[in-house]
């Protein structure tokens, strides 16, 4: 073999090894659904722009959870659709969370709902069978609304630890927020049940009255239901 041809099998070669490692490269540093989705929260929410760098825990859970996060570890997609109240999420056809574009959350209100709906939508399993049990005649409402509070809870439970552990970035939360408000507020039931009792009239949301509508919607109060339910 010629001293040509070996040159050019080596620039050959070198050429090979180089786009193998670009693609490889590219690979790496490819965005993830999760990315995706939150970079579509940040154009449609812009108060969340530049609160959370992509390597905070914050930002790598919520990543993480868009990924994998939703029913039987499906993706959950971002929805621009407004809110019946400050957030939301659902987990029918597709799981979707969706954040309020109004302006009288901040940016940080913002985030602290986010990962909430995320933590939230863990329970979307069991809330199903919560629902079936409606459809059934299995469960009466006063059950139905106890049940569906207590796995609230739960997400708001572990949401506040982990925003307590990670911080959102920035400065203190205003005292009038909601996520100063969401830091603040015990989780055991029967405080939780005491808070929306003193505040029911200053209160957008209360779980106690969307859970019981949501009963009525899937089961008529005329259809009696099953004893034992």
């Amino acid at each position: 073999m010629q001293q040509s041809d070996l040159l050019s099998m080596a620039i050959r070669l070198a050429f090979t090894i180089l786009i193998a490692h670009c693609i490889s490269s590219h690979d790496t540093h490819a965005e993830s659904f999760g990315d995706r989705q939150i970079a579509q929260v940040l154009d449609d929410r812009p108060a969340m722009r530049d609160i959370v760098p992509t390597d905070h825990p914050i930002y790598r859970f919520a990543s993480e959870k868009f990924s994998t996060g939703g029913l039987q570890n499906r993706r959950v997609h971002w929805d621009n659709t407004e809110p019946m109240y400050g957030a939301e999420h659902a987990c029918e056809t597709l799981c979707v969370v969706r954040v309020a574009s109004d302006q009288g959350y901040t940016g940080r209100d913002k985030w602290a709902m986010l990962i909430f709906e995320l933590f939230n939508l863990s329970h979307a399993g069991d809330v199903g069978k919560l629902r079936w049990k409606v459809v059934h005649g299995e469960i009466d409402k006063d059950a139905f609304v106890h049940e569906s509070l207590r796995l609230e809870i739960d997400a708001m439970r572990r949401t506040q630890a982990f925003l307590t552990r990670y911080p959102i970035p920035g400065v203190a939360p205003t005292v009038y927020g909601f996520y100063y408000r969401f830091l603040a507020t015990p989780f055991t039931i029967d405080e939780y049940l005491g808070f929306l009792d003193r505040n029911q009239r200053k209160l957008r949301y209360d779980p106690r009255v969307y859970n019981a509508k949501i009963y009525d919607s899937l089961r008529p109060s005329s259809t009696p239901v099953q004893n034992g339910g």
